[in-house]
């Protein structure tokens, strides 16, 4: 899928309307590729984005599951994972030398996790975790509360 309809297909999936446009219109030539977003990794059969996907449980028309074991070469994926999982998704796309679409929070308390995400020179705000992302139910169970600070779609580039 070619890279600005791919934004709106993801705008508008999450975002409200005056985002959206803002969303869409205002960064995109900052972030253009010229690669095609071909798989949506840690996603579910009722939030994927993309055809091909990847979820962690087996359900409905994923490719597989345990997405950080598969071999991630010549593809460029939408990744959007768990916080918990951020480190090791970063030190995968860093170990493989893959180039990728994430969705991540700025996290500069995290100091190794600023580093990599810093080395970008491209990126996006979509603005506050409040504003654009929901608890999952799992959170929801326990009782805890999305990270607080802003959510950022970065170009990371692994490739030396």
């Amino acid at each position: 899928m070619k890279f600005r309809k791919f934004l709106k297909k993801f705008a508008n999936s999450i975002l409200g309307n005056q985002k959206r446009k803002q969303y869409i219109n205002i960064r995109y030539k900052e972030m253009e590729s010229n690669n095609s977003i071909d798989k949506d990794l840690f996603s579910h059969h009722f939030n994927n984005i993309l055809r091909r996907f990847f979820s962690t449980t087996k359900r409905h028309g994923e490719i597989a599951i345990d997405v950080l074991n598969h071999v991630w070469k010549k593809e460029f994926p939408w990744i959007h994972p768990q916080f918990p999982l951020l480190p090791a998704v970063l030190e995968k796309i860093s170990e493989k030398q893959i180039r990728t679409m994430i969705v991540a929070p700025l996290w500069p308390g995290q100091i190794k996790y600023a580093n990599k995400v810093n080395k970008n020179l491209k990126y996006l705000l979509l603005g506050w975790s409040h504003e654009i992302l929901k608890p999952g139910t799992s959170l929801l169970k326990k009782n805890l509360k999305l990270i607080s600070g802003k959510i950022y779609c970065f170009l990371m580039d692994g490739r030396p």
